[in-house]
């Protein structure tokens, strides 16, 4: 199995975004940071050709970055995985990954810090995260038997203009 693990475009300053008093939750993706994540989303299409599904986190700016992958990779199951938001539990996270084909390559698209100490974490077994996600940026942890903490080889870890590169 590979996993593909897409940190959130760029969205709104969070502090411009609570002068509206509305939730951070509800933060969007910035009209830029749609346009940044469709290229970045051909990138990983040009890279994987398929995917089989998307597990997002349930805050907006997640589920508008999972809906642009979904859109480049055609028919796509999306599914919000409520532990992929800030404070989930990432062994909930390793569940809903391991329901999936063996043989199928999926995404989950979330945020920092908690992306790159899933993928730690799913590479080592360790808790502390030793990279970090740039917003639209991407890395893929193989599983080449059983999907478990330490188990997945870290294949490729990409910023966001890399992977506009690769869709050029």
């Amino acid at each position: 199995m590979d996993l593909l693990i897409v940190r959130h475009g760029r969205a709104g300053s969070p502090a411009d975004f609570a002068k509206s008093g509305m939730s951070d939750d509800l933060r969007p993706l910035t009209v830029e940071g749609r346009k940044r994540m469709r290229d970045n989303a051909e990138g990983l299409k040009a890279m994987v050709g398929s995917l089989a599904a998307i597990g997002n986190s349930p805050l907006v700016r997640a589920v508008e970055t999972a809906q642009i992958v979904a859109k480049a990779f055609g028919k796509v199951k999306v599914e919000e995985v409520p532990d992929l938001a800030p404070g989930g539990k990432r062994e909930r996270v390793l569940k809903w990954i391991a329901q999936h084909s063996a043989s199928a390559t999926i995404a989950v698209v979330g945020h920092e810090p908690t992306l790159s100490a899933l993928a730690t974490w799913l590479v080592s077994g360790l808790d502390q995260p030793f990279f970090e996600l740039k917003k639209g940026g991407a890395c893929c942890v193989r599983f080449e038997d059983k999907v478990a903490a330490g188990a997945g080889e870290l294949e490729w870890l990409m910023t966001p203009r890399q992977l506009r590169q690769m869709a050029r």
